[in-house]
């Protein structure tokens, strides 16, 4: 059997799936936002982020019970719960803690509490922003290490299956966002390493799907920081960022700058000699 077609076949069809639906919740959130007051527009955008990691799992579902290549990975591939799990967020962590760090230390990234006033409202923001980021989480590592991982590892072994699913995984992401910056791509690919890396270690994606949901948590939920080239006015805490693009990704994001590089190549490094 060959499964590199299968594996095309495969991603093409769900990224094609997940797009309608994401280009169809834009046209609604567009006209639901205009008819609403701000607050309540605000959690429409949340909620209607919901759908696309939604349609999603349910195409992921449909091809597992559909292709009998996939009806073992993914879902079905859960590793050992909570060991997992607290693995998967003991290395997102880590990652955040290097990545800022050193930020912090520089003065390039300052953090300060959100007006407490304020708290509240952006509790409730946390809990719909943190859903849709454990479904998006749940979603990509499904398809990109639960499944396409597993089918090539079966055609071209280990390694090279990681390697070419964090590549996919980066292009599937700048293909989507062509206005990132080329150190968003690169770092997005080695973070389909390093998610990778904990598959192979733990024999299922719980682990992933927790550093995947963990990583992004940190970074704007909590500590405020930009995501995809939009500001977060929602954190609990409030970021200001002074210091080199470069190294702190900027108005993008914390993954499109060389402090995630270097915090992420460390941590793939240590699973890879733990391993």
């Amino acid at each position: 059997m060959s499964y590199l077609p299968l594996a095309s076949l495969y991603l093409a069809a769900t990224i094609l799936i997940v797009d309608a639906v994401y280009r169809g919740s834009l046209a609604l959130r567009a006209r639901l936002v205009a008819a609403a007051a701000e607050r309540e527009a605000a959690n429409i955008s949340y909620l209607l982020g919901l759908l696309p990691p939604l349609a999603g799992l349910l195409s992921a579902t449909a091809f597992s019970l559909a292709i009998p290549a996939l009806a073992m990975t993914g879902f079905l591939v859960a590793g050992e719960g909570l060991p997992d799990v607290l693995l998967g967020a003991g290395v997102a962590l880590c990652c955040a803690a290097l990545a800022v760090a050193p930020l912090l230390a520089q003065g390039w990234v300052v953090l300060r509490p959100a007006p407490a006033a304020e708290m509240k409202a952006r509790s409730v923001v946390l809990a719909l922003v943190g859903l849709d980021l454990l479904l998006s989480a749940t979603f990509e590592e499904v398809v990109f290490r639960g499944q396409l991982l597993q089918v090539l590892r079966n055609g071209i072994g280990d390694a090279a299956a990681v390697a070419v699913s964090a590549g996919v995984f980066g292009a599937v992401h700048i293909w989507k966002r062509r206005d990132a910056p080329p150190i968003w791509a690169i770092n997005t690919a080695l973070f389909g390493i390093l998610a990778g890396l904990l598959v192979l270690m733990t024999g299922g994606i719980a682990a992933s799907i927790t550093l995947h949901f963990v990583w992004n948590m940190v970074q704007t939920p909590l500590l405020g920081l930009p995501a995809n080239g939009s500001s977060y006015e929602h954190g609990l805490l409030v970021a200001e960022l002074r210091g080199p693009h470069l190294f702190t990704g900027g108005s993008w994001s914390l993954d499109a700058g060389l402090a995630s590089t270097f915090a992420l190549l460390v941590a793939a490094a240590g699973l890879a000699l733990l391993g």
